[in-house]
């Protein structure tokens, strides 16, 4: 029974290694033939939505983030290829970012098109012309930057591979992150003479306008650079070389924004808090705390002190003068002249106010 069970064991196994090695070649052939440049399972291809989709999940009819030398623009993914590679490098960059890729794939620099065997890349496609890929060289993002390669190192072993072989129009894709050439074509064949970066022209004929062939240049640095502040910098000039731009104008300095501070009219009251308003210059103008109120004197109403201000004067007399001959009431007058509290106002209350007054 069990030497049954491991014969049968051993027939699935190999029926399923078949049919997984039958739809890698068929899935090779039926997308182009087995090209060379490649990148590994896992590779991060920019989308036109700007999100990612690993390399392997990536369909014909797909749209991916291509770049005409001056901005990113969707391109249509229209042909794919899955070869088994077996010179695989890992390439590392100065933020810390990696990229695995075939040494004959180019990469756009601020040189130009570079891989890291030119020969291998010229024996796969003679029309293509790269320089040689070093460390130290620095390579276009999808951030619209350049980052420095730091270091290089070949990765042993045959590996399955994924390529974007044709992309319409641009040529070229992002591939975690980096901006590298499909290889497919190298000259535009639609005949749109956009003088984009993936279209370098074959050695001879460029410039002829036959053949649906695209006419490449010369450029200008006009085409490239827009806006004030910019640095000095090499493009790519569309037919397999590269155009020096010097810097631009520095940008103006802004001008300034008159403002004017506002002038708070401040009370000087007793017991306020400290106030604040915000003004146009981008602060604020603020009144200062006052001094805290005095405590009121204990009211003296008993011995003399008509308005309870806590001190017997002759304000008080004023009172008992206005009131003499009625009736105090304590309770219900803000001011009182019934120092006795008797209920009336006479010559008696008088003579309380006189014995403090004159003591």
């Amino acid at each position: 029974m069990k030497t049954n069970l491991t014969a049968l064991f051993l027939v699935v196994g190999i029926v399923l290694s078949l049919f997984f090695a039958a739809e890698i070649f068929a899935w090779t052939t039926a997308n182009g033939d087995h090209g060379w440049t490649c990148f590994p399972a896992g590779t991060k291809i920019f989308m036109a939505d700007k999100t990612e989709k690993n390399i392997e999940d990536v369909a014909i009819g797909d749209i991916i983030m291509g770049y005409d030398g001056t901005r990113m623009m969707p391109a249509v993914v229209e042909e794919l290829e899955a070869p088994i590679r077996d010179h695989l490098y890992r390439l590392t960059f100065v933020d810390g970012t990696t990229l695995r890729l075939t040494n004959e794939h180019p990469l756009f620099t601020k040189e130009g098109w570079k891989s890291i065997n030119p020969k291998k890349t010229a024996e796969e496609n003679p029309q293509l012309v790269v320089g040689e890929l070093k460390i130290g060289d620095f390579v276009f993002t999808n951030r619209g930057t350049y980052t420095k390669i730091i270091s290089m190192h070949y990765i042993p072993g045959n590996v399955q591979t994924y390529n974007l072989k044709k992309v319409s129009r641009y040529r070229n894709f992002f591939a975690d992150s980096y901006l590298a050439h499909n290889k497919k074509t190298t000259y535009d064949v639609d005949g749109n003479r956009d003088g984009i970066i993936g279209d370098q022209c074959p050695a001879k004929g460029c410039g002829s306008g036959g053949g649906g062939k695209e006419e490449c240049g010369p450029a200008t640095c006009a085409s490239f650079q827009r806006g004030c502040g910019l640095k000095t910098q090499a493009y790519a000039n569309g037919c397999g070389g590269v155009i020096s731009c010097p810097a631009t104008a520095p940008c103006a300095t802004p001008t300034p924004v008159k403002c004017a501070r506002i002038a708070l009219k401040c009370s000087t009251r007793c017991g306020l808090s400290r106030t604040c308003v915000d003004d146009k210059c981008g602060g604020q103008s603020c009144c200062p705390a006052t001094a805290a109120c005095p405590t009121p004197l204990p009211c003296l109403r008993s011995k003399g002190d008509a308005n309870c201000d806590g001190v017997v004067n002759i304000a008080d007399y004023d009172i008992f003068r206005s009131m003499v001959g009625g009736l105090g009431d304590n309770s219900s007058q803000k001011y009182s002249a019934d120092f006795n509290a008797d209920g009336k106002v006479n010559m008696i209350d008088y003579e309380i106010w006189r014995n403090t007054f004159y003591k």
